[in-house]
């Protein structure tokens, strides 16, 4: 699911995905929001991945599938954003 906002004008979308960090003896894997431009093409990510905090339970199980969902489309490389990630290259 990509959710659509408005910013400055411009049409926006995020949705959650997995990045992975390259990290001392390898690699990381977390979720981060992920930001789309108006062709859903992914432009950016936030700094910090998502925390798992909401002010209800319903909230809580909408987050969780979303970030679960996150887990099966490709993961993001965070060394070669937005390109797909791929261990065979490193």
């Amino acid at each position: 699911m990509i959710t659509e906002f408005l910013d400055n004008q411009t049409r926006l979308s995020y949705d959650y995905r997995v990045i992975a960090h390259e990290y001392i003896k390898g690699y990381v894997f977390s979720i981060h929001t992920v930001y789309y431009d108006e062709d859903h093409n992914p432009i950016s990510y936030s700094v910090n991945p998502v925390w798992v905090e909401r002010e209800d339970m319903e909230e809580i199980h909408t987050l969780l599938d979303r970030m679960r969902d996150a887990t099966l489309k490709p993961i993001l490389s965070a060394d070669n954003f937005p390109n797909e990630f791929n261990i065979e290259e490193k």
